[in-house]
């Protein structure tokens, strides 16, 4: 596992109803988990996934990489409380992954979604039985660019 976040703290607000109270922070976090510290090694400067198409289609989904570093900026308000600082992070990914999933539907809105052996189950759906197994059905994703994290306390 490789983990880098850098976080640049401003001086604290100073404003009528929350006084002192009230800080910004901007921020950049980076990493990714790797099957061997080898990987970690010879992946550390990429900086985007190699051949994400791979990723979309049901045949060539078992040669989707995620060998590289992932990036995301941000900014962040910090009200501080008896209890610790309270923390709203808004976050922009830089290079989401994209990435194989099997759901119970197919995405009617992508042409790349189908039945997939791939996905285990291939019964048909019953409706005299809706215990019955579903077929599942191959849908390409890539997660968010647009993060939004809330916690109490600070992370170091």
């Amino acid at each position: 596992m490789f983990i880098n976040n850098l976080e640049l703290r401003l001086p604290p607000l100073s404003l009528p109803v929350v006084q002192d109270n009230l800080s910004l922070a901007i921020f950049h976090d980076a990493g990714n988990i790797f099957v061997s510290g080898h990987d970690m090694t010879h992946n550390l400067l990429r900086w985007a996934q190699k051949d994400p198409q791979l990723c979309e289609q049901d045949s060539t989904a078992r040669q989707c990489d995620y060998s590289y570093i992932s990036h995301a900026i941000g900014i962040g308000i910090r009200y501080k409380t008896p209890i610790g600082p309270v923390r709203f992070d808004f976050g922009y990914n830089l290079n989401p992954p994209k990435f194989p999933s099997c759901q119970n539907a197919p995405d009617l809105n992508n042409p790349n979604s189908g039945f997939s052996a791939r996905c285990d189950v291939a019964a048909p759906i019953d409706p005299n039985n809706p215990t019955a197994p579903r077929p599942i059905y191959f849908v390409p994703q890539q997660a968010r660019r647009f993060n939004v994290f809330f916690s109490i306390g600070q992370t170091f």
